[in-house]
């Protein structure tokens, strides 16, 4: 009706949290999936105990141990699943973090024009080639004009380089020069684009609830641990609703209340 609603009252979040529930039930997905954590999944997978994990966009180049157990592995990436209503990719905000300039270090505009400038080059192409490739004769070596890698400059790549690649909260790598890459990093490249004409926008995103910001905490493990206990045969769905209303009365219905405020005024323009 115009207004912006959490997607904890929606039927498709109920159907999500019941096919979990069922991959949980038939054990197809680890049952200790609460209390693993990221680098115990990465090393399941390497082990071969799993044979898929959610996670990571460039997750592929993370298991370079798994090829080094076993030889003959194949990995395969895909970054939708086609649903009900066909693939629908809910869309990035546009950043994952932020980085804040202090007045107290940062006490001049000349010194945060100086900081920006900083951010501005490493979206260049000169530096996007050290981010996406490293050091020529290093972690690549030029052939026929375009870049390419052994297998000794890959496992140095993603050894000294890859990581660094967190900094660029402002460039995707998609200036860099075009060459031969690992195939397996093509194949998340390449599912990565696959899904740019199916996303789906948060129309919430935009907008800042200091309710939200004072509560985030308590509100989040309101809803963490009863989709755990939900998923795991804990709660039945009454439960699972009880447990939605605590998060509306402590704070998630003031939350969205905010939101609408400042929705309905962008709406209103």
């Amino acid at each position: 009706d115009g207004k912006l609603v959490s997607t904890l009252y929606s039927q498709e979040y109920m159907d999500a949290l019941n096919f979990y529930r069922k991959l949980y039930q038939e054990k197809l997905i680890n049952q200790d999936f609460a209390i693993a954590t990221r680098p115990q999944n990465i090393d399941n997978m390497d082990k071969g105990t799993y044979g898929m994990r959610l996670g990571d966009p460039d997750q592929i180049t993370r298991h370079s141990q798994l090829l080094k157990i076993n030889p003959k592995a194949e990995l395969d990436v895909s970054a939708s699943i086609n649903g009900s209503k066909g693939v629908r990719m809910l869309m990035s905000t546009g950043y994952t973090g932020e980085f804040v300039f202090p007045k107290s270090s940062v006490k001049t505009e000349a010194q945060l024009r100086q900081i920006l400038a900083y951010f501005d080059k490493i979206s260049d192409e000169t530096a996007q080639n050290i981010f996406e490739w490293g050091i020529e004769g290093i972690h690549y070596t030029m052939k026929d004009g375009k870049p390419v890698r052994t297998q000794e400059q890959t496992d140095k790549y993603n050894a000294e380089v890859v990581q660094l690649e967190q900094t660029l909260e402002v460039a995707d790598g998609s200036r860099a020069m075009q060459g031969s890459i690992d195939p397996y990093v093509q194949k998340y490249k390449d599912a990565k684009n696959a899904v740019a004409g199916n996303l789906v926008v948060n129309p919430a995103a935009a907008y800042i609830s200091d309710t939200f910001n004072q509560k985030s905490a308590d509100l989040n493990k309101i809803i963490n641990d009863a989709r755990i206990k939900y998923i795991m045969g804990q709660l039945d769905e009454a439960g699972w609703k009880d447990a939605v209303s605590s998060w509306d009365k402590a704070g998630g219905g003031q939350v969205t209340e905010e939101l609408n405020e400042q929705y309905a005024k962008d709406t209103d323009k």
